[in-house]
Formats: C-alpha cells, structure tokens, sequence
C-alpha cells in the first residue's frame, strides 16, 4: 500500500510535468501564458526562454522524484504526512519555471513593442450563433443508470449491507445531476471571442464547447460505473479487498486519461486552426495585463465569476470578482492544510486504541469516544478467534496500525470496526441497528 500511495502521488507530478511541457507549444497565439504574434514565435529569443522553461520543468521534476523516495521507507502513518507535506512543494516548485518564462516572455514583448492594440472585444454576432454540440441530455443516460443501486437499495430496507452505501448511490446521482447543470450553463458561456472576426471565434467556440460537452458527458459514465462497482462489491460480494482497490484505481485512471486526451486534443485543435488562418494575427486579443503570471485572471472590468481558460477545455475564476477570491482563498487554504492533515493522521496513528467492558456499556476510546454501547441494547456479544478480514472501508480511519469506523468484512459483511493491529482478542457485537466488531 505504502508503494502503491507513493506511486499515486508521483503520478500528480508527472501530469504536471506533461501539461507544463505541453504549455510551451502555441496555441491561439500563447505560449507559456503570454500572447506571442504567430510571425514572432519562431524568433531565437522566443525559442530560448522556452528552451530554458522545458530545461528547469525537467530539472524540477527530477528533484521532486527524489525527494520522494523517503517515502518508501516509512510506515503508512509517516508516508502520508510526508506526502502531504511533499505535495505543497511539488504544486508550488512545478510552476515556478513557468512564472519566470512568462515573465521574461512580457518582457520581451515589451522590447519589441508587440503589445496588442485591443485588451477586450465584445462580439454581439457570436452571441446569437447556436453552436451544435453533444446534448447535455446524453447524461440522462448514466443519470438513470445510476438510480439503479439507489432503487435496489431502498428497496430491500431490511439489508443493512446494501444500505451503508446508500449515501455515496445518492452523492453520485447527485452529482451527475449537477455536472448535466454545469454543462448547459457552461455551454451557453463557453464563446471564445479572441477577436473581432466572427468566423475565428465561431470557429474556436465549437472547437472548445463540443470538447467541453464530451468532458461533462464522459465524466457522468465514469460516475456511474464507479457507483456499479461498489454496489456490485456490496450487493454480491464479487470483489476482495484487492480487487475492489485495483477496480477504483483503474476507472480512476481511465477518467484522468480521458480528461487529458480532451484537454490536449482542443489544445491541438486551437493550434491547427489558428495557425492555418492568416487572419488571425492581425485580429488578435491581448488579455496578458489581465493574467497574473499567465495563471490567475484578474478583470474588474468583466463581471464573470467564471470563465474559460485561454488555451484547452478548462476553466477558471475571475480574482477580481467576490467569489473568485473566496473561490480561490479556500483553494490556497485547502492546499496549505494539507501537511497539518498529515499530521493528525499521522498523530493519531500513535495514540492507542481502548476498549473497556464496565457493569453498564462497552466503550471504545481512541482520541475521543467513539463508541458507547449500553449493554441493554445488546442482542448478541461473541469473542472471536482471530480478526475479521476486511474487504474495503465505507468511511473512517485505516492504516497500518488503527481501523476505525464502517467497514465492509468477509464474514460478518458491513460492520462498525474498532481495533489496531496489535489487539489479541476481538468481540462481535450486535445490537438491532449495528453490528460490530471490537479489538483490544
């Protein structure tokens, strides 16, 4: 598992690496963030500091991967704070060649006096353009399929296995619900005006709203199918612990591979037909005063809370805007918390888990009490031989030493589980709403 969490977050790094290298190609005119006419992108200075950004992107990477080894070396407590803490590094350290790229592209730009004459368009012909595009409509699809665990479940109340998954069916459902939302709000806003010439943004609008509908689209199939492999494991047991990690990890890794094959593919699309119209240039829109760093849009002049990125399929917010700041103030907060996440895990991991049986309940103690159970309410207490195999956790806390909270097990199904590895004698409890089984 500790290879296995190390490898996952070296994959961020490496995505990273690709996207950052990525960015040193043109696309609509910008390379690393900056607005560079077509008749300039091939000039040596262009070339050398894209030269030098490729050099320090790799540079970065290597040193970030051996930073990384140390953790191999520790238990999964300590691997898991050291990959926190590691991971603030890693998403601050792989950006730092493309904030000084960008900043010596501006200034070059400057030297050369190639400041684009116009920093806003408004294109009122584009706006009355309907843009055919894959219908949000197409995730009624997964939307539907999804219900099915929910139906299965609500309809077998007295299943208890089924139904300690009920609230994750329902999250998923939820969700897909919302992504067919953003897709008809983000549709209708996706207009990629870059110039005064209707035809070029006509053009790059459907090259960016039809890659965009495939990405809402595709991502509510991978909802679903992740919502079946669970039930699928709940419902008819057809998974091991293994199995069940490996299946999650796989559609995980289909849907990331996915979102890139979108990304770069409108990345590609933007290049091709940009670099084949010689209108372009002398059209182009230069928002680059707008761009801090070439990454963080800042317009108090646009009234957008969010808008589409400048190059590929994604999307961002306006800091200039209320909610862009706190949208982008909560993201930093999220980033920053990360090694103290780490080290709570990490602490907790240490203290020692208690079990006590007094003349009234049992209690189960680790940080906090966890469990109280009146010895009124118990139906059935049973000392077990050895602990239970565990297939997958519900939710809760698991490492090496602590598994605590709603697990699914081999032999007694979905149970409410509180022991560490060291505990040599284990209780199944049952009371007429829970079932558990406690270590000591």
């Amino acid at each position: 598992m500790i290879i296995f969490m190390t490898l996952i977050f070296y994959s961020c790094i490496l995505i990273m690496l690709v996207m950052n290298l990525n960015n040193a190609k043109p696309k609509k005119n910008i390379i690393l963030g900056a607005t560079i006419p077509v008749s300039h992108q091939n000039d040596a200075r262009v070339a050398e500091i894209v030269k030098q950004y490729k050099k320090e992107s790799i540079i970065a990477h290597i040193i970030l991967t051996v930073l990384l080894i140390p953790a191999f070396f520790v238990n999964m407590s300590a691997n898991f704070f050291y990959l926190m803490t590691w991971l603030v590094f890693a998403m601050v350290g792989q950006q730092l060649p493309f904030v000084r790229a960008n900043k010596l592209l501006r200034e070059y730009k400057k030297e050369q006096g190639l400041r684009g004459e116009k920093s806003k368009i408004i294109d009122l012909k584009l706006s009355t353009i309907d843009i055919k595009a894959p219908s949000p409509w197409i995730s009624m699809i997964p939307f539907v399929l999804s219900l099915g665990p929910i139906v299965c479940t609500v309809a077998n109340p007295g299943n208890g296995k089924l139904g300690a998954l009920l609230f994750i069916y329902i999250t998923m459902s939820a969700c897909i619900l919302l992504c067919m939302v953003l897709h008809i709000f983000v549709v209708r806003r996706a207009k990629d005006v870059v110039s005064d010439n209707t035809d070029i943004n006509k053009a790059l609008s459907v090259i960016r709203t039809r890659n965009w509908a495939k990405m809402f689209i595709g991502m509510n199939f991978f909802l679903c199918a992740t919502g079946y492999v669970m039930f699928a494991d709940f419902a008819f047991s057809v998974f091991t612990a293994n199995t069940m990690f490996i299946s999650i990890v796989v559609i995980t890794v289909v849907m990331i591979g996915f979102a890139m094959y979108v990304e770069f593919d409108t990345r590609s699309k933007q290049y091709e037909y940009t670099t084949a119209n010689p209108d372009f240039e002398d059209a182009l829109l230069d928002e680059d005063d707008y761009w801090i760093w070439g990454m963080f849009y800042y317009n108090p002049n646009d009234n957008r809370f969010m808008i589409p990125d400048r190059i590929g399929s994604n999307t961002t917010v306006n800091v200039a805007k209320p909610a862009g700041k706190i949208t982008m103030g909560l993201s930093a907060l999220l980033i920053a918390a990360c090694p103290f996440i780490g080290a709570y895990i990490y602490y907790a991991d240490q203290v020692p888990l208690k079990l006590e049986f007094t003349d009234t309940a049992i209690i189960a103690t680790h940080m906090n009490e966890d469990y109280n159970i009146p010895l009124d309410e118990i139906l059935k207490q049973e000392k077990l031989d050895e602990a239970p195999e565990i297939i997958s956790k519900i939710n809760g806390y698991a490492t090496e030493n602590v598994f605590k909270g709603t697990f699914s097990t081999k032999d007694y199904g979905v149970c409410e589980v509180f022991f560490s590895t060291d505990a040599t004698e284990f209780y199944l409890v049952e009371t007429e709403d829970e079932r558990y089984i406690l270590g000591k």
